[in-house]
């Protein structure tokens, strides 16, 4: 199965210098919703993380 997970969000980390300051300048640039919804678009789901997915809709149900 060809798959995308979220770890692809921090191949622009690879070789940068993270401070504070690139931190919140990133926090700034995009919100968690938009991160929440390209991920929904984007990434393929594996088996673990529908079945998190599923018992926690369960536990919250419940």
């Amino acid at each position: 199965m060809k798959a995308i997970s979220a770890d692809v969000l921090s191949i622009a980390l690879y070789n940068q210098p993270i401070s504070i300051n690139y931190v919140t300048e990133a926090l700034g640039k995009v919100s968690e919703p938009k991160v929440r919804a390209w991920e929904e678009k984007n990434v393929c789901h594996n088996f673990l993380g529908l079945r998190r997915r599923l018992e926690q809709e369960l536990n919250n149900t419940g």
